[in-house]
């Protein structure tokens, strides 16, 4: 077994993928061929250095998109296509994803008494030394089926102990250069939602894999995110504030749906007034947007209203 603990997501990927490449077993797949290493434990010390802040990985457009997609509780390709293409030729009928994490994790919305979240949240508050806060991902029908593409994801584990929720995900497989980075992004967020919805504070990250691999076609771009080098060990997101979450994730979804199905043409309010940073995740969704539009002056009018620098750079590279 392979364990590798470190303080923020580019710690992680630098220690991880040498080892990959030098010690990884080769391995040919449906998707092409792989170096692969076997029943492998990431331990992330500080959830909200969840960002890769380098200029090879730093996806955060990408990483927002699919955690906004998950919390809605959407299948729908057209959604998810808008922030990652690719997904495109993982839909069955050109319209639907048949692995989407949203439905079989949030059911008709994140909060709705149907939802497997809404239990979990009962259930930790309940009795919070609970063992029995899992959401399930993996369902049996996903290898009875023949579908050609299934969630990686298992399950979600989350524990309390000593006043921190502690978050582990069980993955049966796990792409080191395109997923990964979504993965550790769209977790500690949800392990985040889960903290502030308790009120207490995030514990550690841990992310169990059966499979880990890279496939040949990214050893080159592994090898480039190696050399360029880390920019910074001492950025991280902001705490999310813990005051009106639910409020806050429904304002936050609703605005993602205004911006994204807006045209050129219309201009889009703002639905945080206050600068903060549920204000900043709205600003990257619409630098996100004028940058589609190929907007420059929209995109560059995003960065004097941000109130943290670390999106800056995020922002910058979109121009």
């Amino acid at each position: 077994m392979i364990t590798i603990v470190e303080d923020s997501l580019d710690d992680i990927l630098r220690t991880l993928y040498p080892i990959i490449l030098e010690k990884g077993n080769n391995v040919e797949t449906t998707r092409g061929r792989s170096k692969e290493l076997i029943n492998v434990s990431l331990e992330l010390s500080n959830p909200l250095a969840r960002v890769s802040l380098t200029e090879n990985r730093g996806r955060i457009f990408s990483g927002l998109g699919e955690l906004i997609w998950i919390l809605s509780g959407s299948s729908c390709l057209k959604f998810i296509e808008y922030y990652i293409p690719k997904y495109r030729s993982e839909s069955e009928d050109t319209k639907t994803i048949y692995g989407a994490y949203g439905p079989r994790l949030f059911s008709q919305g994140i909060f709705s008494k149907n939802s497997q979240f809404k239990h979990l949240i009962q259930l930790l508050r309940k009795k919070s030394t609970t063992r029995k806060a899992v959401l399930q991902v993996f369902q049996a029908r996903d290898i009875i089926g023949d579908h050609d593409e299934i969630p990686c994801t298992l399950s979600m584990q989350f524990l309390i102990r000593n006043k921190q929720l502690h978050c582990i995900v069980n993955m049966r497989s796990n792409d080191a250069y395109f997923g990964l980075p979504h993965d550790f992004f769209v977790f500690t967020m949800l392990q985040e939602i889960v903290a502030c919805t308790l009120g207490i504070e995030c514990g550690n990250y841990y992310h169990n894999v059966g499979s880990m691999h890279l496939y040949e076609k990214h050893f080159k771009n592994a090898e480039a995110y190696l050399d360029e080098g880390l920019q910074s060990r001492t950025c991280f997101m902001p705490p999310m504030p813990q005051d009106s979450i639910q409020r806050n994730i429904e304002i936050i979804l609703k605005s993602e749906e205004n911006i994204r199905q807006s045209d050129s043409s219309q201009e889009v309010s703002c639905s945080f007034r206050e600068i903060g940073y549920w204000s900043d995740i709205e600003k990257l969704l619409l630098a996100f947007k004028h940058s589609k539009n190929l907007e420059k002056t929209k995109v560059k009018s995003t960065l004097s209203e941000l109130s943290n620098n670390l999106f800056r750079p995020f922002i910058q590279k979109r121009i």
